[in-house]
């Protein structure tokens, strides 16, 4: 359960989970699983990283579930890991990622539900 951080707050019942993807056995490994948040009446949100040399491999894992999208929040050639989120297709989350740097070390990820 998550609570909104308004005046009001309001509390939202969202499945929310995160992972680190280091191999390619991982990513296959956790296909079951990513079938079952996507079957949930509840939209399961999925955020983590994956190594850079992976994307791919999680795309096309990915592909294979129904009624989820992934969106990479950070994806950059240099870097040894990138950020994803893997949500519900039905119009949630899509491209509404916004990175501010808080400080050298702690970033902000804004999810918006369209």
């Amino acid at each position: 359960m998550a609570q909104s951080n308004v005046q009001s707050p309001v509390k939202i019942l969202v499945p929310f989970a995160t992972t680190r993807f280091s191999s390619e056995e991982q990513i296959t490994a956790s296909l079951p699983v990513l079938t079952r948040l996507a079957s949930s009446n509840y939209g399961a949100v999925l955020v983590g990283s994956v190594k850079t040399s992976l994307t791919e491999k999680l795309q096309t894992a990915v592909k294979t579930v129904q009624n989820v999208k992934l969106t990479f929040a950070t994806k950059e050639a240099d870097k040894d890991y990138a950020l994803f989120v893997i949500a519900p297709h039905r119009g949630c989350y899509e491209k509404q990622l916004q990175l501010s740097s808080l400080a050298q070390q702690v970033i902000a990820f804004l999810l918006r539900q369209v």
